[in-house]
């Protein structure tokens, strides 16, 4: 069917209407924002996922004001990662996580790769904030560090200047769109 009206909440979730019903789809947030209450059944599967570990987000599926699913979405980390992360921390590079996820599956996906440094549920603009105020911190604070980060989309929201490679030193921030 077709969806009307798509709206994206940002970093909280999605909604539309679909044969004029509103449906949607995102985080705790985004369901206060959208005024829908969470049943008890579901709080109850998120705990019982969050005790069991894993690196996962969970994700709430919404219909008018109820809540008619969840699901459980699993992280999987480039099996690469760690090696990179122990590259860059070899060559004298701090690397931090900026994720738009909750606590737990920032912290899980973390230790799996091998970063202590994260922060969570961070929306873009505090990212953004993040590696403006990290461009300027080390050694000498005066001087302007360089960091980078995995996502286009920070290049071309202007946080990073595009030149030639060379060895960084100083923060890489691994940002999302979220």
């Amino acid at each position: 069917p077709r969806v009307d009206k798509f709206t994206r909440v940002q970093s909280k979730g999605v909604w539309g209407l679909v044969n004029g019903v509103v449906v949607g789809a995102g985080s705790l947030d985004f369901l206060d924002d959208m005024c829908v209450d969470v049943p008890d059944e579901a709080i109850a599967v998120r705990k019982t996922w969050e005790e069991s570990g894993g690196a996962f987000t969970t994700v709430y599926m919404s219909i008018e004001e109820d809540v008619a699913m969840v699901l459980r979405l699993e992280d999987s980390v480039r099996s690469d990662a760690k090696a990179a992360v122990q590259l860059l921390g070899g060559e004298g590079v701090g690397v931090s996580m900026l994720t738009g996820d909750s606590e737990l599956p920032a912290q899980a996906v973390c230790a799996q790769v091998g970063i202590t440094d994260f922060n969570a549920k961070m929306r873009p603009l505090g990212k953004e904030a993040w590696v403006r105020d990290h461009q300027f911190k080390g050694e000498d604070s005066c001087k302007r560090s360089r960091v980078a980060q995995t996502s286009e989309s920070a290049l071309e929201a202007g946080l990073l200047e595009k030149k030639p490679a060379h060895r960084i030193a100083g923060a890489v921030g691994m940002l999302g769109d979220g």
